[in-house]
């Protein structure tokens, strides 16, 4: 009998262990509410959310009947198991137990009902023209899994300028009569956003900005249009303090009819505009190849990096429609095709931007070659008798905004191309190719331990490589969890992908995959392989378990609670 009540009683603590002491670690350490590690999420004393503060409150008062639950089953247990026989002492063990558990029962929902209410009911009943600080988990899988690619300002931006405008860019075409009233009239341009599918509020307002007072601009191109949308609103904010926005799209659907927010049928993010305007130039920082080079392998991509976000309507474009603003010529007769073209003559090929619109490439229309993953190559021409002026690079700081015939920012601050720290002046650099053609793919040098990454911060892998930027996007990164969140993606130093993503849920885990569609800046796909951990203990699928991360397999997958 003794027996028997002891394995009843350790059975109980060992249950009230299981299941209350997670709960409390999670709802304290890991902090599911988003109210603790104040430094982590960049919160300052007097400046939480109401949502903040409920959180820390609720986290606290269920914390501290949580622990007395605890005790009061311990004290049934004790009771019990020093009772020697007497039935009086068990009948009352019994009750304190029964109590007790009926205690925990009514924490835990109370923790589960509350936990819901702040992560779900808040945002429904308050969010409009507010939003959710950095710390809050994401309101729905709409940037990264869904068919939106990238937008400006970025989830959770500070500090905005008042005269930015808003981008939009979407991985395939979309259908513009949900985005915009009056698309066959307007052409493209200043088109009235559609209200309830694309609306701008802003804190304390009761109603949007959107219809004539939200214009959108896109391009119409067959091959390249449809996909980036330029918002542009009134002057935003405030020159005292600074305003929170809240930018919403609703149910929007591609050209093929897709839905463009499969898990949540809308998306929305805020940003904070700060109290000056934005009249600074943007500049070139770096471009590759590298100025006055001549050992550049023919698939080489050109690329240029500017100091800041700009203008995707004025950065990309293909040569075949007429897109000059950034132009690569060629010195040399191109003797690659027949009749031979003589020079000088403009490389023709397709502008991209990405690395959130901090970063164009040129990709040629030159066929040359395959990579190891079986995908197509392309080439500028080879320089005949290899000198540093055999290409010449423009990227044009002389225009005007209405023409459209120059590279600005997103506050329509045109290009200091001269670096003199005024706007205008084309940026210039020359190069030259070799004849030959780098096949070689790229590897991973170091990934994080996924023990080591908190729920706030980036996910980094680093290549061994300089890599094609315009590679890093979701349709090749991909950021799975039971919990889905946001997630977004920056290119640091040219080798490191940084995914960017809003608050992890501690409860939940997450799988970071790279696929092979990341290409080196020469075109070279990356060999993936099959992985449980994200360090160099990772081992691959069929293939030789010495060859680490980089082999021929499946996607790599490294998992991060």
């Amino acid at each position: 009998m003794l027996i028997n009540k002891k394995i009843t009683v350790m059975f109980i603590i060992f249950l009230t262990v299981v299941f209350l002491l997670p709960e409390m670690v999670l709802a304290q350490a890991a902090d599911v509410f988003g109210t603790n590690d104040l430094a982590e999420a960049g919160v300052n004393l007097g400046t939480r959310d109401l949502k903040d503060i409920i959180g820390g409150i609720v986290n606290i008062f269920l914390g501290f009947l949580g622990i007395l639950a605890t005790l009061t089953m311990l004290y049934g247990g004790f009771i019990w198991m020093t009772s020697q026989g007497n039935a009086e002492k068990i009948d009352k063990a019994k009750k304190i137990l029964i109590n007790g558990v009926i205690g925990l029962a009514i924490v835990l929902s109370s923790y589960a009902i509350a936990r819901f209410i702040l992560r779900e009911g808040y945002d429904g009943a308050f969010g409009t023209g507010g939003g959710s600080s950095g710390g809050g988990f994401s309101a729905g899988v709409g940037l990264g899994a869904g068919a939106l690619d990238s937008h400006y300002p970025i989830r959770y931006a500070t500090d905005i300028p008042r005269n930015t405008n808003i981008y939009l860019t979407f991985k395939e075409p979309m259908d513009v009569d949900m985005i915009v009233t009056n698309s066959g009239a307007c052409g493209g341009v200043d088109c009235t956003a559609r209200t309830g599918m694309v609306d701008l509020w802003e804190q304390g307002n009761a109603l949007p900005i959107t219809g004539a007072n939200l214009l959108v601009s896109y391009s119409t191109d067959p091959n390249t249009g449809f996909r980036t949308f330029q918002l542009n609103p009134p002057d935003l904010g405030s020159g005292t303090s600074d305003v929170r926005y809240r930018m919403e799209l609703g149910d929007l659907e591609t050209q093929n009819g897709s839905v463009a927010f499969p898990h949540s049928n809308s998306y929305h993010w805020v940003f904070t505009t700060g109290t000056d305007f934005d009249f600074t130039p943007p500049k070139v920082v770096s471009v590759r190849p590298v100025t006055g080079s001549t050992d550049n392998p023919r698939n080489s991509v050109v690329k240029i990096n500017f100091s800041e976000s700009i203008n995707p309507a004025l950065a990309t474009g293909d040569t075949s429609t007429g897109f000059l603003n950034i132009r690569v010529t060629n010195n040399d007769d191109d003797t690659s095709v027949l009749p031979i073209v003589p020079g000088p003559y403009i490389v023709q090929g397709e502008y991209k931007i990405s690395n959130q619109y901090r970063t164009v490439e040129l990709i040629t229309d030159n066929l040359c070659g395959v990579n190891s993953c079986g995908g197509d190559v392309f080439c500028l021409p080879a320089s005949n008798i290899t000198s540093p002026d055999d290409f010449v690079a423009i990227v044009d700081g002389t225009g005007t905004i209405v023409a459209g015939d120059m590279i600005a920012d997103m506050a329509d601050n045109i290009l200091d191309g001269d670096d003199d720290d005024t706007a205008g002046g084309d940026y210039t650099w020359t190069f030259a190719t070799t004849d030959e053609i780098d096949l070689t793919p790229p590897t991973i040098s170091s990934m994080q331990d996924p023990n080591d990454i908190s729920l706030t911060d980036p996910i980094e892998v680093t290549f061994d490589k300089e890599l094609l930027s315009s590679s890093v996007n979701s349709s090749n990164i991909d950021l799975d969890g039971v919990v889905p969140v946001n997630y977004w993606m920056r290119l640091l130093g040219g080798d490191t992908i940084s995914i960017r993503h809003d608050k992890l849920d501690p409860s939940s885990y997450y799988t970071p995959t790279i696929r092979s569609g990341i290409k080196d800046s020469r075109q070279n796909c990356w060999f993936p392989c099959a992985c449980a951990a994200g360090d160099a203990s990772c081992v691959c699928t069929n293939n030789d378990p010495a060859e680490g991360l980089n082999c021929p397999g499946t996607d790599c997958v490294g998992e991060e609670s």
